[in-house]
């Protein structure tokens, strides 16, 4: 499980996952919150330096993540 350090102040714990998954992955935040049962009690925006283990994203779900669409240039 690789754990990554929030570097930048304004982050949500919906915003790295989304980042570090490479996009919307239907319940990678919930089962994030449950390898870190601390980040329940957080404030929305992660404090600069918190280290957060996010679970592993099979090739199975990569193919169900959800992609944004970019609809001008």
């Amino acid at each position: 499980m690789p754990v990554v350090t929030v570097r930048a102040r304004g982050i949500t714990l919906e915003r790295l996952v989304f980042k570090v998954a490479g996009g919307l992955v239907p319940g990678l935040v919930e089962r994030t919150l449950e390898a870190n049962p601390d980040l329940a009690q957080a404030s929305d925006e992660l404090a600069v330096g918190t280290r957060i283990a996010i679970p592993e994203v099979g090739e199975l779900e990569r193919a169900r993540s959800i992609r944004p669409v970019r609809l001008v240039d």
